[in-house]
């Protein structure tokens, strides 16, 4: 399994739904300037699974302030990747601040992860101890499970630049801290009633440090980009509460155990 960082600098990203059939010539568009991730180097078809377990207030305080763009809101969630089997399990606080991207990790230790959170080795690390300290004032817990697939390169120009393009976004509204449920549970998000897309798309995100990289601008212009506010969350929560016509102000989302 590659290895990946708990330390991520602070960033911007961009965000743009695309249909497949773009994609190939963005891939050969960005080959001059970047390479593709050990992650998705190391598996056939180049793509990975990210399962994120995301937590929320019972009043949906961190969905709602996205949906109100509030200058400065965050996301409590915790990530693996279900087919490592050897993959770690990260508690991540990922703050916005204006167009900034702030991302806390904490790895998890021994095979129990539930059972770490809060621990005593979980509130030594500032990470671990900042995680848990915005869930328990919130009174957030697990609210609902994403997952998709993930193609990602990085730049070989800058100090720091990504290109990912998500694939397969599926959600499961869940009470339980789980990171991985069967396929049946899964509900699909990445269809054009979600997106509000003609068809069915693919989510590419451009992350950068600090300045616009050139490229990543002259892309954008070569193939019409147009940036969009997206959130796998947050379309997973709306999307589950127009199917089941639970949508009212402060609703607590219906969920279904999965364990």
């Amino acid at each position: 399994m590659a290895k990946r960082p708990l330390r991520i600098p602070p960033r911007y990203e961009f965000k743009y739904l695309l249909p497949v059939e773009m994609l190939p010539g963005i891939r050969a568009a960005i080959a001059p300037t970047c390479r593709m991730d050990p992650a998705s180097a190391s598996h056939d078809n180049h793509r990975y699974a990210i399962s994120s377990l995301y937590l929320d207030s019972p009043t949906y305080s961190f969905h709602r302030a996205k949906k109100d763009r509030a200058q400065t809101r965050l996301k409590l969630r915790v990530r693996t990747y279900p087919d490592d089997a050897d993959a770690p399990v990260l508690l991540e606080v990922k703050r916005r601040v204006g167009d900034v991207i702030v991302k806390g990790r904490y790895r998890c230790k021994g095979p129990d992860w539930h059972a770490d959170i809060g621990s005593a080795a979980c509130l030594r690390e500032r990470a671990g101890r900042d995680f848990f300290a915005l869930m328990v004032r919130s009174g957030a817990a697990p609210t609902m499970l994403v997952r998709y697939e993930r193609e990602a390169y990085e730049s070989v120009v800058d100090h720091y630049a990504r290109v990912t393009f998500d694939f397969n976004l599926a959600f499961t509204p869940t009470p339980d801290w789980v990171l991985d449920v069967p396929p049946a549970l899964r509900r699909v998000a990445d269809d054009p009633v979600s997106g509000r897309t003609s068809a069915s798309f693919v989510v590419l995100e451009l992350k950068f440090a600090e300045r616009f990289p050139t490229w990543m601008a002259a892309l954008t212009r070569r193939f019409d980009l147009w940036r969009r506010g997206f959130s796998k969350y947050c379309t997973a929560v709306e999307q589950h509460l127009i199917l089941d016509k639970q949508f009212h102000p402060g609703a607590r989302v219906a969920t279904t155990r999965t364990s």
